[in-house]
């Protein structure tokens, strides 16, 4: 007869398969745990809170039409992109950075457009930025982070029982978040960005 152990082990491991899928384009099974219409609402969250606490360029200025010429283009090269009803924001602000939601919204800061001196160089950010789309990455990105979340909880919670202090418990905690980050997701952010690298430049060659 299977004990308790058993059957969490078994209730998880089908949990995991159930939110597997191969990714199409690197053939790899991977654990999503986020579906389409969850990652639709808080990316519309996000993007919310972008355009209403920034300070937006105009439709109609030049830095837009910039970043709709160039992602256009691209966007129009790749099936699975240009089903996306993409929308656009360009913060006026000196941050060098730029991404881009799942669901199709492009975010850029007015400092990386300084940055990039040509449509090329433009077309290179915005293409690996489109690849982390392309690969939903997003959704793997914040899966991994509440697997390990879940998986620390345990740990947390016994770190706070054994503690001799409350000064001794936090650190504790803060050691397990540290060593987590450096174990795995670490690891995992630079594999989806190096793997945003290469598909990204077969994005800007179609």
């Amino acid at each position: 007869m299977l004990g308790f152990g058993g059957v969490l082990g078994g209730a998880t491991s089908a949990f995991y398969w159930q939110h597997c899928q191969v990714c199409p384009f690197t053939q790899h099974s991977r654990f999503y745990l986020f579906q389409p219409e969850q990652m639709q609402q808080l990316d519309d969250v996000i993007f919310e809170e972008v355009i209403s606490t920034s300070a937006l360029m105009k439709s109609d200025s030049r830095s837009v039409r910039r970043v709709l010429r160039v992602s256009n283009k691209l966007v129009s090269s790749v099936k699975e992109l240009c089903s996306k009803k993409w929308k656009i924001a360009v913060v006026d602000d000196n941050e060098m950075n730029a991404y881009c939601l799942s669901s199709g919204y492009i975010v850029i800061h007015t400092g990386m457009l300084a940055a990039c001196e040509n449509d090329h160089q433009l077309a290179a950010v915005l293409s690996h930025e489109l690849a982390h789309v392309l690969l939903q990455h997003q959704n793997l990105q914040l899966s991994q982070e509440m697997v390990v979340d879940a998986a620390l909880l345990p740990l947390t919670f016994l770190a706070w029982c054994v503690g001799s202090s409350d000064l001794l418990s936090v650190m504790a905690s803060w050691l397990l978040t540290k060593a987590s980050s450096f174990a795995f997701l670490l690891p995992y952010s630079r594999l989806l960005e190096h793997e945003a690298d290469h598909f990204g430049l077969f994005i800007m060659a179609m």
